[in-house]
């Protein structure tokens, strides 16, 4: 009966207090003040598109290439990672810059006409195998001669960073990480990469060794 009572008198309690009004709460939004200048903005991967699945190749149409600039305008990216295959830029033993570059001009023009930051790089294919402690020299001295080409030749400058190998912390590569020479191999072709790419004038840019889309980094 008493913890009745105790309810019965807290229940009439709240009920002679007097209503909250709703407080007024105001949203500004300057569109002039930058409250970080570190921050890039939403970024997209856009490769190369695959055109010969083995049935012959097919194109892409200049209005489809038009309807994915107004969508890509709409969505304002600051930031856009181009990947690629060096082997497939190999031709007969030689690196063949203009292979795809109907293509990779028409990402980059694109990026560069509009200030995108760009980061390109290698899938990482024949590159390093870290099962066997092998790094393939030849593979990376062309990855490195066809960033070249694009930079400074073609005169994209857009490209700031170069992403070596596609996450080479991955599900596939993470045990041989931890349990082989991986660490040192990567990391010694990324240093071997690196130096090329400074004898071949790369101020300011940078070296990734590769971004995991499941581990954020």
């Amino acid at each position: 009966m008493k913890v009745l009572l105790q309810i019965l008198f807290l229940l009439f309690c709240i009920g002679c207090q007097k209503p909250v009004q709703n407080a007024e709460v105001i949203f500004r939004i300057n569109k002039d003040s930058i409250i970080s200048t570190s921050y890039l903005g939403n970024g997209v991967q856009w490769d190369p598109y695959q055109l010969d699945y083995g049935n012959g190749r097919v194109t892409i149409s200049e209005s489809d290439w038009n309807k994915l600039y107004a969508r890509l305008d709409h969505m304002r990216p600051q930031f856009i990672r181009m990947m690629v295959y060096t082997t497939d830029y190999l031709k007969n033993g030689k690196l063949d810059e203009m292979y795809d570059f109907d293509q990779v001009s028409k990402i980059l023009t694109y990026c560069q006409e509009r200030g995108i930051t760009v980061m390109m790089g290698d899938w990482g294919g024949r590159m390093v195998d870290p099962v066997t402690n092998r790094i393939d020299t030849f593979m990376l001295s062309n990855a490195a001669r066809y960033a070249d080409f694009l930079v400074n030749r073609k005169g994209y400058d857009c490209i700031n960073y170069y992403n070596m190998i596609n996450e080479p912390n991955g599900a596939l590569i993470r045990p041989i990480m931890i349990f082989g020479h991986g660490p040192f191999v990567i990391l010694t072709a990324g240093c071997m990469i690196t130096d090329l790419l400074i004898k071949w004038d790369w101020p300011g840019r940078m070296l990734l060794f590769g971004i995991n889309r499941k581990l954020g980094g």
